[in-house]
C-alpha cells in the first residue's frame, strides 16, 4: 500500500514537471550509479525521489544515453527495484560522458574551454567543490590558451588552433592529451599565469608572450602542436621573462642579442684577419728556409761558392728575422682584440646584467678561437726557427771550411773542459 502510494506521488511529480532533465541532473544519476569495469554499465537503486527522473532519462535515450540493458529480460521501472542500465554518450551538446579524462580530452572543444562533463574513473564533474589534480592542471592549461588568445593571436574555434603572428604565420593545433597534463611543469606554469595578475604593462606582457610562443614555433623542427609548448614551458618562463625584464629597461630581448651577435661577428673578423694577412708569408716559409738550404753547394774552400753559400744563409737570416717579428706584431694584434673583446662583454654584461649568462655564452666561442689563433701564431714560430737551424745544420756540414772550424773550436773547448775537470776532481 505504501509502495502504491509512493509511485503515485511519483506520477503526479512527473505532470508537475514541465522542463526535460539537464546534464547535473543526470550527472546525479551517474553518482547513483554502481558502475561495472567495462564502465558502459551500471546499476541503480530506484528510489522515489528518482524515480520520475529515471523514467525521463530512459524515455529519451537518444538525448541522455540511458537505456535498459538487454541482458536482462522484463526490467520494469519500480520503485524499490534494481536497474541494470547501459550508458551510452549523451548528446554532445547536453554534455560529456567519459570514463577517463583522456576521453573528455578527444572532445576538441573540450581542449579549449570548460565543458560539462562527468569523469567515471575520477567519479567528478564539472562544479563540483573537489577538483582531481589530473583537472586542476587542465583548468591552468585552459587559463593559458584564453591568456594567449586575449594576445595578438587567434583562437580559432572551429578548427581549433591557435594562430601566431610574428614575421610569419604560426598554426599550432590545440592537441594534448592527458599524459601531456601530468608531465606539465605546472610550477613553470603557475608563475607564468601569475606574471598577468598584475595589469602594469598588460598588453606589453601579452606581446613578449605571443613573440617567446612564436621563437618556440621557429625553433621546432617537425610538426607545431600545443603539447610541444607545454613541454618547453621553462623555456618559454626564461624567454618571457628575459624579454620582459629588457622592455621595463626599454629594450627589446632581439634587439640586445642582435648587438652581441654583431659584436661576436666583428671581433671573429679581427681574428681571422689576423692569420689572412700572413697567410702568404706562412706558405713562404718551406721555400725562405728548408728549400733554400738545398740550393747550398758543398764546397772544400773560401771561393765563390762558399760566398754564395753564406749570402743565401744571410737571406734566409733577414727573412726568418722579418717573419718572426710580424708573428711578434700578429701576437699583439690577437692580444689587443682580447682585450677589447673582453671590454666589450663586460660593457654589455653591465647594461644588461640579466643577460649575463646569455651574453657569455655566445662571446665563449670567440674566445676560443682567439686561443686557436695565439696557438696557430706559436706553431708558425716554431716552424720559423726550425727552418733557421736546418738552414745552418746545411750549411756547416756543405761548407768544409766551416766545418772545420767549428771542430776546431769544438776541440779548444773540449780540452778547456778536460782540464777543468781535471783541475776540480784531482
Amino acid at each position: 500500500m505504501c509502495r502504491q502510494n509512493s509511485v503515485k506521488n511519483c506520477l503526479k511529480k512527473q505532470e508537475t514537471m514541465t522542463n526535460r532533465p539537464n546534464f547535473d541532473e543526470l550527472v546525479s544519476v551517474y553518482k547513483a550509479l554502481n558502475f561495472k569495469s567495462c564502465g558502459s554499465l551500471g546499476s541503480i537503486e530506484v528510489t522515489v525521489d528518482n524515480y520520475v527522473l529515471l523514467d525521463s532519462l530512459l524515455n529519451d535515450s537518444s538525448e541522455y544515453g540511458l537505456c535498459l540493458d538487454v541482458s536482462i529480460p522484463s526490467q520494469v521501472l519500480t520503485v524499490g527495484g534494481q536497474l541494470l542500465l547501459r550508458i551510452g554518450k549523451p548528446r554532445v551538446g547536453l554534455g560529456l560522458f567519459a570514463k577517463c579524462f583522456d576521453d573528455v580530452l578527444r572532445y576538441p572543444k573540450a581542449r579549449i574551454g570548460k565543458r560539462k562533463c562527468y569523469v567515471v574513473d575520477d567519479k567528478w564533474s564539472l562544479g563540483d567543490t573537489i577538483v582531481p589534480e589530473i583537472v586542476e592542471r587542465y583548468f591552468k592549461v585552459l587559463s593559458l590558451i584564453e591568456l594567449i588568445s586575449e594576445g595578438e593571436a587567434y583562437l580559432d574555434k572551429e578548427k581549433c588552433e591557435l594562430l601566431v603572428f610574428d614575421s610569419s604565420k604560426y598554426a599550432i593545433p590545440v592537441l594534448y592529451e592527458e599524459k601531456d597534463l601530468l608531465l606539465l611543469n605546472v610550477e613553470s606554469l603557475d608563475k607564468l599565469l601569475t606574471r598577468f595578475t598584475d595589469d602594469t604593462h598588460r598588453q606589453q606582457k601579452l606581446t613578449i608572450l605571443i613573440n617567446s610562443i612564436a621563437e618556440i614555433c621557429k625553433s621546432n623542427v617537425g610538426e607545431m602542436s600545443f603539447a610541444k609548448i607545454l613541454s618547453q614551458l621553462v623555456h618559454l618562463l626564461e624567454r618571457f621573462d628575459d624579454s620582459y625584464r629588457i622592455f621595463v629597461a626599454d629594450f627589446s630581448y632581439d634587439k640586445v642579442m642582435d648587438q652581441v651577435e654583431n659584436a661576436k661577428l666583428e671581433e671573429l673578423t679581427k681574428i681571422h684577419k689576423v692569420f689572412a694577412d700572413i697567410q702568404n708569408q706562412v706558405l713562404s716559409i718551406p721555400i725562405a728556409t728548408v728549400v733554400i738550404g738545398t740550393q747550398l753547394k758543398a764546397t772544400q774552400q773560401i771561393d765563390a761558392i762558399f760566398w754564395v753559400n753564406t749570402s743565401l744563409l744571410v737571406g734566409v737570416w733577414v727573412f726568418a728575422i722579418l717573419m718572426l717579428l710580424v708573428i711578434k706584431n700578429q701576437s699583439h694584434t690577437l692580444t689587443s682584440i682580447e682585450t677589447e673583446l673582453k671590454r666589450r662583454e663586460q660593457l654589455i654584461s653591465n647594461k644588461y646584467s640579466v643577460l649575463h649568462g646569455k651574453i657569455s655564452r655566445v662571446f665563449k666561442p670567440v674566445m676560443d678561437r682567439l686561443v686557436y689563433q695565439e696557438r696557430v701564431l706559436s706553431i708558425v714560430q716554431g716552424i720559423t726557427i726550425f727552418g733557421l737551424v736546418c738552414a745552418h745544420v746545411m750549411f756547416v756540414k756543405l761548407n768544409i771550411p766551416v766545418s772545420d772550424y767549428f771542430a776546431h773550436v769544438w776541440g779548444k773547448f773540449e780540452l778547456i773542459y778536460k782540464i777543468a775537470y781535471y783541475l776540480v776532481w784531482h
